[in-house]
C-alpha cells in the first residue's frame, strides 16, 4: 500500500467551503497533511503557477495532486484542466475531479480535459483514499521514469561531447569550433530553453591577413580570444570560434538578451582599449570588433544564427558605404 507523507502536496479547489473543509479533513484523517485549498479557478492558477525550483535547477508545481471541483467560480472546471495541460511545469500533475454529476458526457468532457480520475458527491471516505493514493503513486512513478531519461540524455550528451571534443577544439584558440553553436541551440529548443547569441567580427581580418602574413594572423585570432574569455560574463555563456577572425557566444536558458549585450559591450570595449595596430585597414588604424546579438526560443532557434550573421553583414555593408 501507498502511504501518505509530508511529501504529499496536494491542492482542494471548491467554491464551496464547507465543501473544501470537508475534503481536506479527511485527506487529514488519512494522513495527507500538506493540503491546502483555492476558492476558485484563478487561485488554482496562480498557485500553481508558483512554481519551486528542484535539485538541478528544473522546476515544478508545488503540488502533487489537484482534486477540482467542476464547478469551480470564476474560471471552469474544465478550463482550468485544459490550462493546466498546456503548462509544462503542471501538464502531468494528477487530476481528480470532484462532482455532484454521474453524467457519462460531463465525465468524458472532463477527462478530455485532461483529468484522472473522478470522485462522485457525497464523498466516500474509502473511494476518495484510494483514488487519491493511486494518483500520487502514479506520479512518483512518473517522476521516477522523468529522472531517469534526464540521466540518459545527460550521458549520452557526455559520450557524444567526449567523442567530438577533439573535432570541435580549433587549435589556435583553443575555443570550440561553430559546430557546438548549433549543437547548444538545438538542445536548447528539445529542451523548450530559449537562448541568447551573440557575435564578435574582427572587422576587416582578410585584409590582416593579406598584410601580416598567416601567422600573424593566427596569433591575432589568439590574442584576441584571450580577451573574450578573460572578459567577465553570464557563467552559462559558451565562446565559440565561427570562421575567420569571428567568434560566437551562445547563453541557454535566458529570458532576456541584456546579459549578452552588455557581455558584448565590454569585448568591444575591452579590444579597443588593447590598441592592436591593424595596419592594412581601410577604416581604423587598430583592430575593431563589430558586435551584434540576437535572442530566440521555440522553433526561431533554427534560423537564429542566420538570422544573427545575415544582419551583422548588412550592417558591415552599411557601415562600409558610410565610411
Amino acid at each position: 500500500m501507498t502511504h501518505a507523507t509530508k511529501d504529499n502536496r496536494i491542492l482542494i479547489a471548491s467554491h464551496q467551503k464547507k465543501q473544501a473543509t470537508q475534503i481536506k479533513k479527511l485527506l487529514e484523517k488519512g494522513g495527507f497533511h500538506a493540503v491546502e485549498t483555492a476558492a476558485s479557478g484563478q487561485d488554482v492558477l496562480d498557485k500553481c503557477a508558483a512554481q519551486k525550483t528542484r535539485k538541478g535547477g528544473d522546476v515544478e508545481t508545488p503540488f502533487d495532486l489537484l482534486i477540482l471541483d467542476l464547478e469551480t467560480l470564476e474560471v471552469d472546471g474544465l478550463e482550468v484542466c485544459a490550462r493546466l495541460r498546456v503548462q509544462n511545469t503542471t501538464r502531468n500533475m494528477p487530476i481528480l475531479i470532484c462532482t455532484a454529476t454521474n453524467d457519462l458526457e460531463v465525465l468524458n468532457q472532463a477527462y478530455m480535459a485532461g483529468a484522472d480520475d473522478f470522485v462522485i458527491r457525497p464523498i466516500d471516505e474509502v473511494r476518495l483514499y484510494a483514488r487519491v493514493r493511486t494518483l500520487l503513486r502514479m506520479r512518483r512513478e512518473q517522476k521516477r521514469k522523468e529522472l531517469r531519461e534526464a540521466d540518459l540524455r545527460l550521458q549520452n550528451l557526455n559520450l557524444k561531447q567526449g567523442k567530438l571534443e577533439a573535432a570541435l577544439i580549433e587549435p589556435i584558440t583553443g575555443l570550440p569550433r561553430d559546430g557546438l553553436v548549433e549543437l547548444l541551440l538545438n538542445s536548447c529548443r528539445q529542451a523548450e530553453q530559449s537562448a541568447a547569441l551573440g557575435l564578435l567580427q574582427i572587422i576587416d581580418f582578410d585584409l590582416y591577413m593579406e598584410f601580416h602574413g598567416e601567422e600573424q594572423a593566427n596569433q591575432l585570432k589568439a590574442d584576441v580570444a584571450a580577451i573574450l574569455r578573460s572578459t567577465a560574463g553570464p557563467l552559462s555563456a559558451v565562446l565559440c570560434v565561427y570562421g575567420p577572425g569571428t567568434f560566437m557566444v551562445v547563453q541557454p536558458a535566458t529570458q532576456t538578451s541584456d546579459e549578452m549585450m552588455d557581455m558584448l559591450a565590454r569585448i568591444k570595449k575591452t579590444v579597443d582599449e588593447a590598441e592592436i595596430e591593424h595596419g592594412n585597414s581601410l577604416s581604423d588604424p587598430n583592430i575593431v570588433l563589430h558586435t551584434s546579438y540576437n535572442w530566440g526560443e521555440g522553433v526561431r532557434l533554427v534560423s537564429l544564427t542566420g538570422e544573427l550573421l545575415e544582419g551583422a553583414r548588412t550592417q558591415l555593408l552599411e557601415w562600409q558605404n558610410d565610411a
